[in-house]
């Protein structure tokens, strides 16, 4: 697997400048045939993603390794937006259509539900080109059937590693600087988990309750997830105040009056009588409509006295 990824990223630098950056990777035998396996790969941010994704073309072998290619991913939520006061009578279809065709690299336009499965009034747009979804965020917004709506980072809760090896938090099993293996029963240190003999009691490495280790109803990883949600919030926060917008994108400035026309255009006599002609006798009717309101309330009160 090394191998493979080391080839992967020499091929990237080498035959398109770029620097592809990795978090890890990891074989899994799963659906395979024999001496057959899945190499999965874990990047480290949302352009090296979409270069794997869309920018790459990719060779027959690497190593001398043939391959397939499976572009199944879930787009991650550094490449989405998410646009709130979504209408429930909004067509989700029609609305996919129509952003598709104003923005590019869009991928697919989802309603959010909440935890009972209902639908909210939150729509999730998915994209596979960070640019695209960069130029939406700094305009702060999206026309979508000549309607503005508001747009904001797609925030999801944060996602944890937990060790297949040591049962910590935070690294993937190939980072793990632990030598022995942890039993994910007991949560016992040993050399060799094939030969352990493990007692059976469910132990928690982290809490010491009876839950597994990577039990995400344990209270140490859902209070790590709770701090790096709310490190990541405040950091989109900050680089949200400090991103400058553009006054004229929100309030284009207004055409300049032609100075030429207002100076050389001059109202001949006869328009000018005509007008004034006009007024008089406008001025004439409301006085006439003043003097039958006047006889009208005389009327009336005489009929009431």
């Amino acid at each position: 697997g090394k191998r493979i990824i080391d080839e992967l990223i020499k091929f990237s630098k080498v035959n398109y400048s770029f620097d592809l950056h990795l978090s890890g990777y990891r074989m899994a035998p799963n659906r395979c045939n024999t001496n057959e396996n899945n190499l999965l790969i874990f990047v480290r941010n949302s352009r090296s993603f979409s270069f794997l994704l869309i920018d790459i073309d990719w060779p027959d072998n690497f190593g001398g390794e043939k391959f397939t290619i499976e572009r199944k991913p879930t787009i991650p939520p550094q490449l989405a937006i998410l646009i709130d006061n979504v209408s429930y009578k909004t067509s989700l279809l029609e609305m996919e259509n129509d952003i598709k065709s104003r923005y590019d690299n869009v991928v697919k336009v989802i309603r959010l539900k909440n935890k009972n499965q209902f639908d909210t009034k939150f729509v999730k747009v998915e994209f596979n080109f960070p640019k695209a979804l960069d130029d939406i965020l700094n305009k702060g917004y999206m026309t979508i059937d000549y309607i503005k709506h508001d747009v904001k980072e797609y925030l999801p809760q944060a996602s944890i590693l937990i060790c297949s090896n040591c049962m910590g938090l935070g690294h993937f099993c190939n980072q793990c600087k632990q030598t022995n293996a942890t039993c994910k029963l007991c949560s016992e240190q040993v050399k060799d988990v094939s030969t352990h003999q493990c007692q059976g009691v469910v132990k928690c490495l982290h809490f010491g309750g009876a839950h597994h280790s990577n039990d995400l109803k344990c209270m140490v990883i859902k209070q790590f997830r709770s701090d790096l949600t709310k490190t990541l919030l405040s950091s989109t926060h900050k680089q949200s105040f400090n991103r400058q917008t553009d006054p004229s994108l929100q309030f284009p400035p207004l055409p300049q009056a032609s100075k030429q026309l207002s100076i050389n255009y001059h109202i001949s006599t006869n328009v000018q009588n005509g007008i004034i002609i006009k007024l008089d006798q406008i001025l004439n009717s409301i006085t006439k409509f003043e003097n039958t309101i006047g006889d009208l309330t005389k009327h009336t009160k005489v009929i009431e006295e």
